[in-house]
């Protein structure tokens, strides 16, 4: 091989390897962009005084059976990012969020 051949394969791999760090940050940009679009089409709203209950999300043995939501809770205060002040009926208070709502 000649020197003039090597020194080209090794600019074209050096040139390849720069495209190839430059594309995830466009990417990230993408996918941040997507995960936004999904999270914000998800968001549910609930008025003040809505009765709701709240997914159970511990997991577990012998949890297979037991119920997915749990509670009667009404809604006392809407908070941001999505947020939910709830008091139990009866007498807890308690925040989640509003995916875990139904």
């Amino acid at each position: 091989m000649n020197i003039i051949e090597i020194l080209n394969k090794e600019f074209i791999s050096n040139v390849i390897k720069r495209g190839s760090k430059e594309l995830p940050p466009q990417n990230s940009k993408k996918n941040r962009k997507n995960i936004a679009i999904y999270r914000n089409e998800r968001v549910s709203t609930y008025d003040i005084n809505d009765l709701v209950a709240i997914q159970w999300v511990q997991f577990g043995a012998g949890m297979k059976m037991r119920p997915k939501y749990f509670g009667s809770y009404k809604v006392i205060q809407v908070n941001t990012n999505a947020r939910c002040e709830m008091e139990k009926i009866g007498s807890n208070i308690t925040s989640t969020s509003v995916n875990h709502i139904k």
